[in-house]
């Protein structure tokens, strides 16, 4: 899946649930699918942003002041997932199936993705709620 992010983005009708973001987007993820999500962060002109120096870091949780992580996605090795940027403006999340059919609940839960630039600059990109659904045969 390819989801494109232009700057302001944010639908009315989430900013109150979810303040602060450039973008919303709510994602539905089977657990018995690895999951695979690439996203694209362009200007206002539809240039795609380099984002080759950039760092980033997924978090999925109960609710944004929770205690539970479900997982995480960036490039350190305690990460369950993986979250990769590039030049091209991408912005690749993976996590394997295993880690969502762990889960000890189907159900809603909430993310955010945030980016940090070559400066230490902090910029909370993507957030929204994070569906999972187990179906009912796993393998």
């Amino acid at each position: 899946m390819e989801y494109t992010i232009d700057n302001n983005q944010t639908q009315e009708e989430y900013q109150v649930q979810f303040p602060g973001a450039r973008c919303i987007c709510n994602i539905y993820a089977k657990a018995n699918e690895t999951l695979n999500l690439d996203f694209v962060w362009k200007n206002g002109n539809g240039i795609a942003k380099d984002l080759s120096t950039y760092t980033g870091k997924m978090s999925i949780k109960e609710r944004k002041d929770g205690h539970i992580t479900v997982a995480t996605c960036g490039q350190d090795e305690e990460d369950e997932g993986t979250l990769i940027t590039n030049a091209s403006g991408h912005i690749l999340v993976k996590l394997d199936s295993v880690h969502l059919q762990n889960l000890y609940k189907s159900g809603t839960w909430v993310y955010d993705i945030l980016l940090r630039d070559s400066s230490s600059n902090v910029t909370r990109l993507i957030e929204g709620y994070f569906y999972i659904d187990r179906g009912v045969t796993i393998f």
